[in-house]
């Protein structure tokens, strides 16, 4: 008997069909600039994503809470 995993299984989805879903999901990222604008919104979070890992998201969570509670009541935060 043959198990689940000793079968090779072809993948339904060509190349082509998942370089377009690919091009449809940088472009709707892109808004009205397009797929010119989805590269650049892509970038623009991957140079985010490590600045924020490289200073640290503990850091950053404190920072925000801390001029938060300068505004806000201690319950309110908790809540």
């Amino acid at each position: 008997m043959i198990s689940f995993y000793q079968k090779r299984v072809k993948s339904s989805v060509t190349p082509r069909v998942s370089s377009a879903a690919v091009a449809s999901a940088i472009t709707m990222l892109g808004g009205p600039f397009g797929i010119v604008g989805g590269i650049k919104l892509v970038g623009l979070i991957t140079v985010v994503g490590d600045a924020v890992s490289g200073y640290g998201l503990k850091a950053i969570v404190k920072a925000i809470y801390k001029e938060r509670n300068k505004t806000e009541s201690v319950q309110f935060l908790i809540k």
